[in-house]
């Protein structure tokens, strides 16, 4: 199925493109907005996305203290729907207000990019 990416909010537009790009299919997004409890930046992976390719992506960078060097967190989301267990995988930026989640996320983007390589 093919995206319309213009349909996804503008400032989770790259970043979803990008894990897209690399083989983590997206399912949901949100940039947060200026709302009360709606601070939260966060990108949901699609329902085939496992631990394992979470994993191997964050594997791929670490700072000098070889920690990961990402404002944001990856999370795995748990909960009941139709009386069945699920779970999904999230990108999310948490850290303050929704304008500044924006940033942060930005960020980050630049550091995944600077670090991946994946063709035109």
């Amino acid at each position: 199925m093919e995206i319309d990416y213009n349909k996804i909010d503008s400032e989770c537009r790259k970043m979803v493109e990008l894990f897209n790009r690399i083989g983590l299919k997206t399912k949901h997004s949100c940039a947060g907005h200026n709302k009360l409890n709606c601070n939260k930046y966060y990108i949901m992976f699609d329902d085939n996305i496992t631990d394992e390719m979470i994993i191997n992506f964050i594997d791929k960078f670490e700072n000098q203290y070889t920690h990961s060097p990402f404002l944001g967190h990856f999370n795995k989301w748990y909960r009941k729907c139709n009386g069945k267990i699920i779970s999904n995988w999230l990108y999310e930026v948490t850290i303050a207000d929704y304008k500044t989640n924006q940033k942060y996320a930005e960020i980050d983007f630049n550091i995944f990019t600077k670090n991946l390589e994946f063709g035109g």
